[in-house]
């Protein structure tokens, strides 16, 4: 009896050492078909020590389990309870459910931080992973902690499964559960889309950790994330990831798929959650030339994406990334980057559509850091216009609050038709780094802020329009400081928007024609370094000066607009504009127009149309010293009853209008009609369709814009009469040449003579005419000073005289 006690004694001692032993070691196989769970011979209650009994393995809420090597696990049981799992000294444990397994769930219990649940420490690793159409969970029970300081990597043997299917993990959505991730979670083909509770209090991915997504599809799962940790998107190919946060923001995002591919037209959308918040760098590394895209279609009732990056923008490789499309055309999206905006992949657009999308709102990209775009094409791959010229539909806005620069290696911001718009939102200013050319440039906004440019790096604006989208609301707080270039297409009038320092002094290019053009201009708020002119130009600005050019086109008039009186002219000027000829500041507004009087203070003044390219500024001359010059004056009879009076004038001429006087003795002119003058318009016509029979004469009266009048010579038109007539020569006032003008009825040779006051000729000369009016030149410099008569004879009968002076 006491050998039977003593017996039961030692069993339920050992039976008792068994059940309190709560740690097991694993010391079964790290390679080939690896160990079962459930074999005693895998398993040692010290590290590296026997097995444990027979039958004996851990299954209990009391059990902790320890991978301190590397072991490859056949997980036979369906259902695991644990207190805990640990994977430490840099061991890897790989933990594998085998096709014939049902459903397998491993759960973790323990609720102490010190001793967590799941606890894999730097270093190591845990591979959980599953056969075909096979289930395995590693789950943490309610108020259950976990620590991932290494990595826990997801795996299955196909590369897609179901959602039912796969290697996955679970956390319980109420209560204290917790899991901090510290390393790196990597989710690869086979293994299945994550289902971690109804809140992003459970879930934490701390600073240096990685959520790695190197499968396709799948989810982001709920979570709270450190600003510099890390969602890395790799495997896609053709289904992307969909983003599970109630509260959008994460830390760093990373989309590096090199397998990317999708025939759509559109490609991959992303589809980032609305109002989304990166609170650290978003980089697309690698798209396989795949377009990819942020803000999605949307709905009738969510048109509006906001998205914002806390810290750089990258697209490098031979990624294509859009910020939207258009599918929708209700759609409002903002995109804002509080860093760098770095540029290098193969294409960044703002918004794509199909040919047939209808874009009605902005996309916008704000950016408050620099801009460096060293590769690739900076876009919108839109052939949208804004309807109306009511929108801007493409923006790129500088907001922040340093300078900014902005470096472009092709030198463009732009698209097709020219609608991308750089709005400039910084006080503190921006300054190109590169040439950049863009559509359109707005300084609406808040805090608007100037734009600096240099010789090597000028800002050209793009489109040829002339609505007031295309340069918006400049001021003396948002304008140019440096060289800036405008493309044209008609003969309206392009503002340019220069300035310098605290000083908005814009200018206007009017083109000669509708050639596509390129006109240059720069402010500057100093005198310039000569101000000697030449009369009519009695002074000059001591204050202001620009440069302008055609840089390629049509040549152009240039507008100066006064901002104040000009220093030194009185009531009696007029102010215009005026060119430097590499010594003297001359052309007082010949050919344009002029203001007056000169002490006003306000309006502006055109110059002649030429190929600018020099140095202007505002000058000022006696008021009425711009005369118009006529280059030719004829009339012609085109019917019985209709003559075509015709007349051009040069392009430093300066009209107001043209009165056509009519008469028939060539004294007394009335005014038949008047013809008012057009800007760049040189050759003018004047129908008089009631021709009186007889000799008719004509002349013109001419009035400039002072109002200064002049007069032609006279033409004469002959309708059923016969005759030859001199009708003027000029001048009569002759320094070495003159010109005569003649009207004839017919043919014949002219026999002119010149005599002086005693008869005697001292000059003859012979003239082919013909019918019409015509002139003939004469050479009078060898004649002396003096006072002579020019005779003209013809088919043997005498013309007629005229007396004129040879000084």
């Amino acid at each position: 009896m006491k050998k039977i006690y003593v017996l039961l004694v030692v069993c339920l001692s050992l039976f008792a050492s068994v059940n309190a032993q709560s740690t097991y070691y694993w010391i079964g196989p790290s390679s080939g078909v690896g160990g079962n769970w459930n074999d005693n011979n895998n398993w040692s209650f010290t590290p590296g020590g026997a097995p444990v009994g027979a039958g004996i393995f851990p299954n209990s809420t009391l059990d902790d389990v320890v991978f301190s090597q590397n072991a490859l696990v056949k997980v036979n049981v369906d259902n695991i309870n644990l207190k805990s799992l640990t994977v430490s000294n840099s061991a890897t444990a790989k933990l594998f459910v085998g096709a014939g397994s049902g459903a397998t769930t491993m759960v973790l219990y323990s609720t102490s931080q010190a001793n967590p649940a799941l606890n894999i420490t730097a270093g190591s690793r845990l591979e959980d992973s599953a056969d075909i159409n096979v289930t395995f969970s590693v789950n943490l029970n309610l108020n259950a902690k976990g620590v991932v300081a290494g990595t826990w990597y997801f795996a299955g043997k196909v590369p897609t499964v179901t959602a039912s299917n796969g290697a996955t993990f679970f956390l319980p959505s109420s209560g204290t559960t917790r899991l901090d991730v510290n390393g790196t979670m990597q989710f690869k083909p086979g293994s299945r889309p994550m289902n971690a509770g109804a809140s992003q209090d459970f879930l934490f991915f701390n600073s240096g950790s990685v959520f790695w997504l190197d499968r396709d599809g799948s989810t982001i799962p709920l979570a709270t994330w450190h600003p510099n940790a890390t969602i890395l998107i790799t495997g896609t190919t053709g289904v992307v990831p969909t983003f599970n946060q109630t509260t959008p923001e994460i830390g760093n995002l990373t989309i590096n798929c090199p397998g990317l591919a999708t025939p759509l037209f559109l490609d991959v959308g992303f589809g980032l959650p609305n109002n989304l918040i990166i609170k650290g760098n978003l980089r697309v590394l690698n798209t396989n030339g795949r377009l990819i895209y942020f803000a999605t279609n949307g709905s009738a009732t969510v048109n509006s994406f906001s998205y914002v990056v806390n810290g750089n923008l990258e697209v490098s490789g031979n990624s294509r990334v859009a910020i939207a499309s258009a599918n929708n055309s209700n759609k409002v999206v903002q995109f804002q980057v509080d860093g760098d905006l770095n540029l290098s992949g193969s294409s960044f657009d703002l918004q794509i559509a199909p040919a047939s999308a209808v874009v009605a709102n902005p996309t916008t990209l704000r950016v408050r850091g620099n801009i460096n775009h060293t590769a690739g094409f900076f876009s919108s791959a839109n052939a949208t216009t804004s309807v109306n010229n009511s929108v801007d539909l493409y923006i790129v806005e500088l907001n922040g609050t340093g300078n900014q620069n902005l470096f472009s290696h092709n030198g463009t911001f732009d698209n097709t038709n020219n609608e991308i718009t750089l709005l400039v939102n910084n006080a503190a200013g921006i300054s190109l780094t590169s040439p950049l050319a863009v559509g359109k440039l707005s300084f609406n906004s808040t805090n608007k802020g100037k734009i600096n440019t240099t010789t090597a790096n000028v800002l050209t604006i793009n489109n040829p329009g002339i609505h007031g989208l295309v340069v918006n609301s400049p001021s003396s707080t948002g304008f140019v400081n440096g060289p800036v270039r405008r493309r044209t297409n008609s003969t309206s009038d392009y503002l340019v928007p220069t300035g310098k320092l605290a000083t908005y002094d814009p200018v206007q290019f009017r083109p000669s024609s509708n050639t596509l053009s390129v006109y240059q201009a720069e402010y500057f708020a100093t005198a310039f370094s000569d101000l000697s002119s030449i009369s009519p130009v009695n002074g000059v600005s001591n204050q202001e000066y620009w440069q302008a050019s055609v840089i390629s086109g049509a040549d152009a008039a240039l507008i100066l607009t006064l901002t104040g009186p000009l220093p030194g002219a009185g009531a009696g000027d007029a102010v215009g504009v005026v060119r430097y000829n590499g010594s003297d500041w001359v052309d007082f507004a010949v050919g344009g127009s002029v203001i007056i009087p000169g002490n006003s203070s306000t309006g502006s003044t055109r110059s002649t149309v030429a190929a600018l390219n020099g140095f202007y500024t505002f000058g000022y001359g006696v008021a009425g010293s711009l005369p118009i010059h006529l280059l030719t004056f004829d009339a012609r009879k085109q019917s019985a009853s209709s003559a075509q009076v015709s007349w051009t004038i040069s392009i430093n001429s300066n009209p107001e209008q043209f009165e056509v006087l009519r008469s028939a003795d060539g004294r007394n002119f009335s005014s038949i009609g008047t013809v008012l003058a057009t800007d760049l318009k040189y050759a003018y016509t004047f129908a008089d369709n009631n021709l009186p029979t007889g000799t008719s004469y004509y002349r013109l009266k001419m009035v400039d814009k002072q109002g200064v009048v002049s007069y032609s010579p006279i033409v004469a038109v002959m309708n059923g009469a016969k005759g030859v007539i001199l009708t003027s020569l000029i001048p009569t006032i002759v320094t070495n040449s003159a010109t005569l003008t003649v009207s004839s009825s017919e043919k014949g040779t002219m026999q002119i003579m010149v005599t002086d006051m005693f008869g005697r000729i001292v000059k003859q000369q012979l003239a082919a005419i013909g019918t019409g009016n015509q002139q003939v030149a004469l050479n009078l410099q060898q004649l002396p000073a003096a006072t002579y008569q020019l005779t003209a004879v013809m088919n043997n009968q005498r013309v007629g005289t005229i007396r004129f002076i040879r000084q």
